[in-house]
């Protein structure tokens, strides 16, 4: 992405951060893995990479990309796309997985 490219960042309060850093990127890849049809056909943004190391993580879009680090109490996001409008659909996607993963303990993610 370019300098110039929109970006956000983002923040999930929570003491298990890492747990929730390896749920996401399973799922995501497992996403990955199936070329879901109804992403695709959605518009929604694909999943190209998905890569996991220790407590940090590199999520990449066919229109952008986001990365993670989990710390001992919080998710931190740094979320960028190639347009504003791709960016609002990887924050509403990662917004709602995060959420949902999360569910049971009540995660929000602050963008």
């Amino acid at each position: 992405m370019s300098p110039d490219s929109p970006r956000a960042d983002g923040r999930v309060a929570t003491d298990r951060a890492a747990r929730y850093l390896t749920q996401l990127c399973g799922h995501l890849n497992a996403i990955q893995h199936r070329h879901e049809a109804r992403h695709s056909s959605a518009g929604l943004p694909q999943i190209r990479t998905v890569t996991l190391s220790g407590n940090a993580a590199l999520l990449e879009f066919d229109r952008g990309t986001c990365r993670l680090e989990a710390n001992d109490d919080a998710l931190i996001l740094s979320a960028d796309a190639t347009d504003a409008d791709s960016l609002q659909q990887i924050k509403t996607a990662l917004t709602h997985r995060l959420e949902t993963i999360g569910a049971r303990e009540g995660l929000r993610l602050t963008w």
